[in-house]
């Protein structure tokens, strides 16, 4: 599985080196989420940057992890401890053409 990648913002500017870091935790989890647990074959990273936010997201075409409840194994909490810690928020579910999304 090779995700497609798109960056939207002044990511190089607006996210700051610890917050960075953090994202790049969740996005390792997300990915080893997607690729063992989901069994996609077609991820697409998303960051996003604006003036007060940055979002992570990741949608997937596999089984429907993401339905999972948030204390359902260690990966998915992990998510949920790490959103929590950077001052945000964990949403999963279907996403738009009926992809799996974190």
């Amino acid at each position: 599985m090779v995700p497609e990648v798109v960056l939207e913002g002044p990511i190089d500017t607006a996210v700051p080196p610890p917050l960075g870091a953090q994202l790049l935790t969740a996005l390792r989890e997300a990915l080893a989420q997607s690729g063992s647990r989901a069994r996609a074959t077609r991820v697409t990273v998303t960051v996003a940057a604006g003036p007060d936010a940055v979002s992570l997201t990741v949608p997937d075409d596999g089984v429907g992890w993401a339905t999972r409840a948030a204390g359902d194994g260690p990966r998915l909490r992990t998510l949920y401890d790490l959103a929590e810690r950077m001052g945000g928020t964990l949403r999963t579910g279907p996403a738009d053409g009926g992809d799996e999304e974190l």
